[in-house]
C-alpha cells in the first residue's frame, strides 16, 4: 500500500516539476499559469515564494491524477506547450491513479481468502442441490 501512494506522490511531484518548468512567462500579465492564479488577497502565485509555487503546481498535479480537476490552476491559452503538457499529465496520471485505485480494491478484496474460498464452495454446493432437486430420485 505504502509502495502505491509512493508511486502516486512521485508521478505527482513529476508532473508538478514539468509544469512549473513549461510556464512560458513574458513580460504580459496573464499569460502563463503562473500570472494567472491569483489569491483572494490579491497576491498572485508569480510574487510568492518558489516552495509556495511548488505547492500549488503539486495542488494542480494530484487534482488532475484523482480526477478531480477544480479548475482553478489551468494551463494558458496562449500557451501550447503549457496545454500540450496539461492533456499528456490528465493521460498519464489518470492511468495511474486507475492502477493505483485497481490495485487497493484487489488487495481489500483479498484480506480474507478463506472466507471468500468457503463462500464460494457453498455457492458450488447449493447449485449443486438445486441440480439434484431437479431429478426424479429423492436423494437427501
Amino acid at each position: 500500500v505504502i509502495k502505491l501512494f509512493l508511486l502516486m506522490g512521485f508521478f505527482a511531484h513529476l508532473f508538478a516539476c514539468v509544469l512549473y518548468a513549461i510556464a512560458e512567462c513574458s513580460n504580459s500579465v496573464g499569460e502563463c499559469w503562473i500570472e494567472k492564479y491569483c489569491q483572494l488577497d490579491g497576491k498572485c502565485l508569480v510574487e510568492r515564494a518558489a516552495y509556495e509555487q511548488y505547492l500549488a503546481s503539486l495542488y494542480w498535479a494530484f487534482t488532475i491524477m484523482t480526477t478531480i480537476g477544480y479548475g482553478d490552476i489551468t494551463p494558458s491559452v496562449f500557451s501550447m506547450r503549457e496545454i500540450g503538457a496539461a492533456t499528456f499529465v490528465q493521460l498519464i496520471g489518470t492511468t495511474i491513479f486507475a492502477y493505483v485505485v485497481g490495485c487497493l480494491v484487489a488487495i481489500i478484496t483479498n484480506l480474507n481468502p478463506g472466507a471468500k474460498q468457503r463462500a464460494q464452495n457453498m455457492a458450488f454446493l447449493n447449485q449443486y442441490l438445486r441440480e439434484l432437486r431437479g431429478c426424479n430420485f429423492a436423494v437427501r
